[in-house]
């Protein structure tokens, strides 16, 4: 059966571009939005301007979220984030989330959708990679559950492989090498 999204305040583009629309209100400001198709299930869009490419490394994988299954929170007209996962071997990897105004329950939303969309695949895990100095990632999945499984000591050198334009260090000036599995 195709992925269809249960409900949230985004709108779901399943990988063959099939879209809902719904209509609900965030966990914290019960501010309704509704899901919307685009061409490219409108993803791609955040990630260039705010990661600096439209593609996303995951250890030994460099995908292109614009041809994953995803998701957009949308109000009013207004795109507010994207949220894209790879469901492959009974497992679901979110690849990409990020959104435009925080603390409003948006990502939380989207996290939702993601994971109701494993376990309508029967995917039993569903886990995600960051970086190390990532600490807003890092308390945001951890209040929703995930626990950190792995620690990929000097694995950002080999996303670099995958995509160059990977940054030697943080806008802090902390040099970026290990990334963070995380599961729920």
């Amino acid at each position: 059966m195709p992925w269809q999204p249960a409900c949230g305040d985004a709108w779901a583009c399943s990988a063959k571009g099939q879209a809902r629309w719904t209509r609900s209100r965030t966990a914290r400001t019960g501010a309704c939005a509704r899901l919307k198709r685009e061409t490219d299930c409108g993803r791609g869009w955040l990630l260039e301007d705010r990661w600096g490419s439209g593609e996303v490394a995951s250890p030994g994988v460099l995908y292109n979220p614009a041809s994953l299954p995803g998701l957009v929170a949308q109000s009013g007209g207004t795109r507010l984030g994207p949220a894209t996962f790879s469901l492959k071997q009974g497992e679901c990897e979110v690849v990409s989330l990020d959104v435009i105004v925080q603390a409003q329950g948006i990502g939380a939303s989207l996290v939702r959708e993601v994971e109701a969309a494993a376990r309508q695949a029967d995917d039993r895990r569903l886990w995600l990679i960051t970086i190390e100095d990532n600490p807003e990632a890092l308390r945001f999945y951890h209040r929703r559950g995930f626990r950190p499984t792995t620690i990929h000591r000097e694995a950002i050198a080999h996303s670099r492989e995958l995509k160059p334009c990977i940054s030697e260090t943080s806008p802090f000036g902390i040099p970026l090498r290990d990334e963070i599995e995380l599961e729920l």
